[in-house]
């Protein structure tokens, strides 16, 4: 009863780290293409010279590649527990068998 009780919470443990892995995916995709867009734009400006937009750009690109670099550590921080837990299950699941 009391590995029963323990499964079902680090299931429902596994399930909440699943959902936010999820949520952050997505974000890191969308990071990704920003900061793409934004060295697209900042190579056009270096070209054309306008230094004030350049450099407000660059600022951009420094914001979102440190939001980027958070989020990809918060990442690989939730797949490790995910990982962790799903071992823990297995090992609770084989003593309720």
């Amino acid at each position: 009863q009391e590995q029963l009780a323990l499964y079902q919470q680090k299931n429902a443990q596994l399930h909440l780290i699943v959902h936010e892995e999820e949520e952050i995916k997505p974000k890191i995709i969308k990071l990704k293409k920003e900061l793409a867009a934004v060295k697209t734009f900042i190579r056009k400006e270096m070209e054309s010279k306008d230094k004030s937009m350049m450099q407000s750009y660059e600022a951009k690109e420094a914001h979102i590649s440190h939001e980027l670099e958070k989020l990809t550590e918060q990442l690989a921080i939730l797949e490790n527990q995910r990982k962790a837990l799903a071992e823990e299950l297995e090992e609770i699941k084989s003593k309720l068998n």
